[in-house]
Order: structure tokens, then sequence, then C-alpha cells
């Protein structure tokens, strides 16, 4: 989509920061089901990860918060709601797998560094409005690698992880991050040839269209739109349509 117009060029602030505060809530009520649904019957996996859901963006906000004093001598609520959904998307992976103790000391790590990720985003000229590469791709990123790592077999019936004892799980969950972010690749890949393809398509409706209006306007309308056609013609590379606008031309 490209970045928004005034990207870069007037300051873009929060416009209303109650509601921020309010989605967070909701996104976060929202989230229990997601995660403690997960288990698919109310059980104890249900149980842990409904609790770590509630726990590990806990130890997100209070660590996010000491980052934001210390640089800058101040907490804010966006702040706060960001920190929320970085604790949130970071534990996922590990929520039915981790004790609510490792929860909150994975909440707390994956502050660090999805908080400087959006500090490196705020120098560059991506336009990410709502931080997705820092929360969730950093944060997400960060949480299945830390499952390889706190994971309690104790806790879920299944693995242990790196520090207790079975450092091949946090292979495991390596592999599991570089092959989703090559599938994640080639979906963004398709998006974009799909998107590419209806472009073409509503291209050729414009030709089309421009072409109409060619035998049907003044001699100056006709003019312009035969050139408008040629124009998008050219710009899809339909050589039928192109030799089809430059006779109109």
């Amino acid at each position: 989509l490209g970045a928004r117009k005034d990207y870069a060029r007037t300051a873009i602030i929060p416009q209303n920061v109650p509601f921020t505060l309010l989605g967070a809530g909701l996104l976060w009520f929202g989230w229990f089901g997601f995660n403690g649904g997960s288990a698919l019957a109310a059980n104890a996996s249900a149980a842990l990860a409904f609790s770590n859901t509630m726990f590990a963006p806990m130890g997100t906000l209070v660590v996010w918060s000491l980052l934001d004093i210390t640089r800058t001598k101040k907490t804010t609520a966006v702040g706060a709601a960001t920190a929320i959904v970085v604790g949130l998307v970071a534990v996922t992976p590990a929520a039915g797998f981790v004790s609510p103790v490792s929860g909150i000391v994975l909440g707390a790590i994956a502050a660090v560094p999805s908080y400087f990720a959006i500090l490196w985003r705020a120098g560059t000229r991506l336009d990410d409005s709502l931080d997705v590469i820092a929360a969730h791709g950093v944060g997400g990123t960060v949480g299945a690698l830390l499952t390889g790592v706190l994971a309690q077999k104790i806790w879920n019936g299944t693995a242990d992880g790196a520090l207790f004892g079975n450092p091949k799980q946090l292979g495991i969950q390596l592999a599991a991050v570089l092959g989703s972010q090559d599938l994640e690749a080639e979906r963004a890949s398709l998006a974009r040839a799909l998107h590419e393809a209806e472009g073409a398509t509503e291209l050729r409706a414009s030709i089309h269209l421009a072409l109409a209006w060619h035998h049907i306007g003044d001699i100056r309308e006709s003019r312009r739109h035969a050139h408008i056609a040629l124009t998008l013609a050219e710009r899809i590379g339909d050589r039928r349509l192109l030799a089809k606008t430059v006779s109109h031309a």
C-alpha cells in the first residue's frame, strides 16, 4: 500500500488514547479465549494457558515501563498498551507449555527486543503504524524460541526445554520459526502476485472504458481517452490491448 501521504512530513500522534487503552483491554480479554480455548477442553492445559495469558503481559508491562522511565523519565499509556500486546503475542506459543513463573520471565524478556525494535523503526522511513514487525514479528519470534528454553514437562506433559535438560527442543523451535518465516514469505509473494493480477484486471477494464469513451466522446475528449488507454496498456504490458489502443490514439 505504501506509506501514508503525510508520513514523515507531519507529526502523526494517537488521536484517542482512552480508546487505545479500551482496545488493549478488550484484546487482552479476548486473548484469554484465544489461548485458553486452544486446548479445546476445560482441562489443566487450558487453565495453564489462561494463567500465562494473564501473567506474561504483566512482566512485559513492568520491563517496558522501566525502559521508558530509564530513557525518557516517564511512561505513556500508548506504550503500556503496546507492551500488553507484545506480552500476549510472545506468550501465545508458550502458554500451555511453561509454568506461570516462566511465563512472567518470558514476557519480561520479550519486552526488550520489541522495545528497541520500535525505536529502530521510528528512525527509518518504514510506515508501520501498528508496529506489527516489532510487536508481532519480534515478540512472536522471541516467544517461540523461549518456549524451547522454558518449557517444563511437569506442566505440559510433553517436553522439557533447554533450561530443564532438553536443549534439542530449542533447535526444534528454531526450525519451526525459520520454517514459518519461509512460509510467510511465500504467502506474501503469492498475495502480491494476486494483487498485481487483480490490478492488471482493473487496468484492462479501465482501458476498455477509455476506448468506449473514445468512440462516444467529442474529438478532443476522444483523443484524451485514447491516450489514457495507451498509457494503461503500456503499464500492464498487454500486447493485444496495446496494439488496439495504438490504432485509436
